[in-house]
């Protein structure tokens, strides 16, 4: 009997061990993510603020002490990768480091900036530390609906900074025992908001229209990049990942811990 006792327990540790973290309580409102901030994020120096009323404009850097600093992959985006952050702390996940921007853009004239030169020098420097302690480093490249026009589809430039970002990122490079590297891309197009629900003040069919024509040029353009040739290894959506329609809170643009969880399971499987 105590024989297989200890197999069960044994059993039940092994499923334990395999199944995928998530956080004890549940993400659905806004207030929650301003109630983290207070509480968690700005103690513990993850989020930083930079808006007037957090966490709007805020920025989530993860600190060279976290365990993602030096994991191998990088995650970089807007308010929607500020939570992938969160939701890695919030469930104790270390398979990846954060810089994102909260509203951010890269767009070149519009602020709040994802890839302002503090934020890129943390960036340069947790990539070298990645290829130093992991000998590679994979950038995770979010495009941002902040950068999206849904009124006329007029988003050629807002395209064209996305582009400019991967080019910059792909040039990244770091030597080390005389051997030069340089970071895998994998871009990954937004979903709108959410779907049947009306979205400040206007239908989300409205909203979400030109989603697809998006992702779809976006996709088009980063493959004819001569610039990116041979640093891109994928190119997919957030809806190709999950497998079908984005789950948001309560605000209906941000994404729900549904969304979160996938997402991050995505850039934990790349070795």
């Amino acid at each position: 009997m105590r024989k297989l006792l200890l197999i069960v327990l044994i059993c039940a540790l092994a499923l334990t061990a395999c199944r995928p973290a998530v956080p004890a309580e549940p993400f659905d409102e806004f207030g929650q993510y301003e109630d983290w901030a207070d509480s968690v994020g700005y103690e513990s120096g993850a989020l930083v603020p930079e808006g007037m009323d957090g966490p709007n404009q805020d920025r989530y850097l993860t600190p060279a002490a976290e365990p993602g600093y030096d994991s191998g992959r990088i995650v970089i985006g807007d308010s929607r990768c500020c939570q992938l952050g969160i939701y890695a702390q919030r469930a104790g996940i270390g398979d990846f480091a954060v810089y994102a921007a909260w509203g951010g853009h890269y767009l070149s004239e519009a602020r709040p900036a994802i890839l302002t030169d503090a934020a890129w020098q943390r960036i340069e420097s947790c990539f070298k530390r990645q290829i130093e302690k992991r000998g590679k480093c994979t950038v995770f490249l979010f495009a941002t609906v902040n950068d999206y026009d849904h009124t006329m589809n007029a988003n050629e430039a807002n395209i064209g900074a996305c582009i400019a970002a991967a080019e910059r990122l792909a040039g990244l490079t770091a030597t080390v025992g005389g051997k030069e590297y340089s970071p895998r891309l994998v871009i990954i197009g937004f979903a709108g908001c959410k779907k049947g629900e009306p979205f400040y003040g206007m239908q989300d069919t409205d909203f979400n229209r030109y989603v697809d024509d998006y992702t779809a040029e976006l996709r088009r353009r980063i493959e004819a990049d001569e610039a990116l040739k041979g640093s891109v290894i994928a190119f997919t959506s957030v809806e190709e990942i999950i497998g079908g329609d984005a789950d948001f809170i309560n605000d209906n643009l941000h994404y729900g811990d549904r969304t979160l969880k996938l997402l991050a399971e995505y850039v934990s499987s790349f070795k």
